[in-house]
Formats: structure tokens, C-alpha cells, sequence
């Protein structure tokens, strides 16, 4: 491919990128959810409760950054953090022998979640029925649901405890870019009411 060709490519996907950027920076109530979901994984996490995460697809990867970034930002001296992807190929594998593969996630749920429990959505499609079979399972165990997905999302967000819902974008590797950096400010808002919540 000619390298004039390429690097049409790459800015057209980059101003693409910055323009879903702006309306995610534009939109008022993103930040406020963020903070609502912030503040129930610190909750869960100052109550020595489990944070689980689930993605399907690309969207697990998601998933795994959040867990990583949440497990790095943990302190000596502070509550160790339970936190977990659904990534576990064995039990996913186990689980797949026997259930059609969009009730893994709910069985998995099922399996190790416990009331009080958290566990937050990634989803880079609006009402994914894998998702939302899952998150029924959550409800259902007495987990708490938090959601960062996408309009419409009507379903997910309406059940869950709180949702960061991003507007609609035909390239979902938009999307998932912008899901990316809303992570990192969300471990830091998570971070921040853990601090409060200790000096209550």
C-alpha cells in the first residue's frame, strides 16, 4: 500500500476518533456516572467485597486493563482488592461443553458471585444479549451492576446500579479507544472515594 494511502487511513481514523472524543468530553452526565460507578467498586472494595469484570469479544481486553489498572493502583497498607476478569479459559471452556455459549458468562456469575459482590460491564454494543443475560444472573445473586457501554442501551442501563453510557459510533474501535481512557480516570475516581470513605 502507498504510504500516502496509509497515512489517509490513519488521520481519517484519528480525526474520527477526536471528533467521538469531543462529544464524550461534551456530554455532562458521563463524569457523574463515573463517579457513581467509582464510588460503588470503592464501597465494595472497603467492605472487602469481590469486583468482577466482564466484555465479550474485544471488549474483554477492556475488562483485563481495568482489573490490572485497579490491582496496580493498590497500595501497601490498604485492604488488598479482589478483583477478577472473566478471562479463565479453563472455566470457560468447561462451562462451553455443556450451555450455549451466551449463558457462560451467567453461569459463571452463578458459580462464584456472592451479595454485595460488583461486577462491571464493558460493552461496546448497545443491549448485547450476552451482557444482558448476565447481568439478570448478577441481579439475581445480589451482585451490584454497573455498566460503561453505549446508546441505546436501554435495557442495561435501566437494571443497573449505575451506567456510563457513551454516544452511538459505527466503529466500535472508536469506542473501545475512548472506553480505554475513561478506565484510567475511572480507577482515579475510584481511588479518591476509597480515601474517603477511610476518613469517615
Amino acid at each position: 500500500m502507498e504510504t500516502r494511502t496509509v497515512k489517509r487511513m490513519v488521520r481519517h481514523y484519528l480525526k474520527k476518533s477526536a471528533a467521538y472524543l469531543g462529544q464524550v468530553s461534551s456530554n455532562g452526565t458521563i463524569p457523574e456516572n463515573l463517579d457513581h460507578i467509582a464510588s460503588s467498586i470503592a464501597l465494595a472494595i472497603r467492605g472487602r467485597n469481590k469486583i468482577y469484570c466482564y466484555g465479550s469479544g474485544s471488549s474483554l481486553c477492556l475488562a483485563n486493563y481495568f482489573v490490572a489498572g485497579l490491582i496496580d493502583h493498590n497500595r501497601n497498607g490498604e485492604p488488598a482488592i479482589a478483583a477478577t476478569a472473566f478471562n479463565d479459559a479453563v472455566v470457560i471452556g468447561a462451562l462451553g461443553k455443556r450451555m450455549p455459549f451466551d449463558e457462560i458468562c451467567q453461569r459463571y456469575i452463578e458459580l462464584v458471585g456472592d451479595p454485595g459482590d460488583v461486577i462491571l460491564f464493558f460493552s461496546s454494543e448497545s443491549d448485547e444479549e450476552m451482557i444482558v443475560k448476565a447481568e439478570q444472573a448478577a441481579h439475581s445473586c445480589g451482585l451490584h451492576t454497573l455498566c460503561i457501554t453505549v446508546k441505546p442501551s436501554e435495557t442495561l442501563c435501566r437494571k443497573a446500579c449505575a451506567c456510563a453510557c457513551l454516544p452511538a459510533e459505527e466503529n466500535a474501535g472508536i469506542i473501545r479507544t475512548i472506553q480505554f481512557l475513561l478506565i484510567d480516570s475511572l480507577i482515579q475516581l475510584i481511588e479518591k472515594n476509597c480515601l474517603i470513605f477511610k476518613t469517615e
